[in-house]
Formats: structure tokens, sequence, C-alpha cells
């Protein structure tokens, strides 16, 4: 034990450091135990010598058994593989398909986009072209009301008059067809509505 003094005004007061614990030493936690299970199993076995066939033959069987354990989760393990291969080949494939769909999809809704404008186009077209219709409809309805001027009456032709044949020729009239003006019975000698032929 060691001392040691604090000075506390003018008195010295002495006090004890307080004692470690003591180690045990590692041939004692560690070693110990090792030794004595050593000398269990050497007594074990030489005790134990006699049922070491028996014991050999049962080791065997366990051994086997474990091998065809073994044989058995390897093989389960090897079809878990394939059938994971397998899942992993069809999630792909899912995965190919399921980007194609989304590729299509906004294909679609671009389409669909494009047709909500020039629907808008066209319903915007038909707002105007209704509109002309109800203003062309409003522009007739207000002339059908109005009344129209008359128009001159086309003036009469001179009635011609030739005194023969001669003279329908020298106007560079002839022939003459019956009802057209000049034409007369007297000019159409076989009487067949065509005169000065």
């Amino acid at each position: 034990m060691s001392e040691f003094t604090v000075p506390i005004g003018a008195v010295q007061a002495t006090q004890l450091e307080p004692e470690a614990p003591k180690r045990r030493s590692r041939w004692l936690t560690v070693g110990l135990p090792i030794v004595a299970g050593l000398l269990v199993l050497g007594m074990g076995t030489g005790i134990g010598s006699s049922g070491s066939k028996a014991e050999i033959e049962e080791l065997r069987a366990s051994a086997a058994e474990l091998q065809q354990r073994l044989d058995r989760a390897e093989a389960a393990t090897e079809r878990a593989e394939t059938r994971v291969r397998a899942a992993t080949v069809s999630l792909e494939g899912a995965q190919a398909r399921e980007t194609e769909l989304q590729t299509k999809l906004a294909q679609q809704v671009e389409a669909a986009r494009v047709l909500t404008e020039e629907k808008t186009s066209l319903t915007d077209q038909n707002s105007q072209l209704l509109s002309r219709v109800t203003e062309l409809e409003a522009a007739s309805a207000s002339a059908a009301a109005a009344p129209l001027p008359l128009a001159a009456a086309p003036a009469p032709q001179p009635a011609a008059y030739y005194a023969n044949c001669a003279a329908v020729r020298a106007a560079g009239a002839a022939p003459l067809y019956s009802g057209s003006p000049g034409y007369s019975r007297s000019l159409d000698r076989d009487g067949d509505g065509v005169a000065c032929e």
C-alpha cells in the first residue's frame, strides 16, 4: 500500500490508496480446464476400448447417413438454383415486356395529346364556321326582306322586214327560221319553216 498526502490548508491529511483486485493467472482460467478435459477423454477411451468397434460401426453408419443427407441437400440446392435461373430469365423477360409496354404507353399518351390538340383546333374552326354561317344567314334574311329593284327589261329588237330574199341575203340574215325577226311566210316558198334557203 502506498500513502500520499494532500495539503489542505495548513493541515496535511493522509489517505490510503485502494488495493487493486488480484488477477488470476491464465494457467488457472484456461489451461487447467483443458488439461482436465484431456484427462477425462484419455480415461474414457481407455475404458471404452472394448466397445470401440461398435462405436466405429455406429460412426460409419452415421457418416453414411450424413453423406446421404448432404447429397440430397446438394441435389435440392441444384434444383433450387435451376429454378432461380429460370425465374431470373422469366423476370428479365417480364422486365423487357414492361419496358416495351411503357414505351407503347408513352407513344399512345403522345398520340392522345396530339389528337386532343387537333380536336381543339377543329372545334375552334367549327365555331368560326358556325359564326360565319350565322352571319351569312342573317345577311340573307335581311336581303330577302328588302324588295329587289326591278331590272330593266331588255330593249326589244327592232322588227325586221325584208321585201325579198335578196334583201335578206344583203343584210346577212339568210336563212331565216320561223319565229325569227324578219321571217315571213311569203319568203318561205316550200313552207318548211326556213325562208331564203
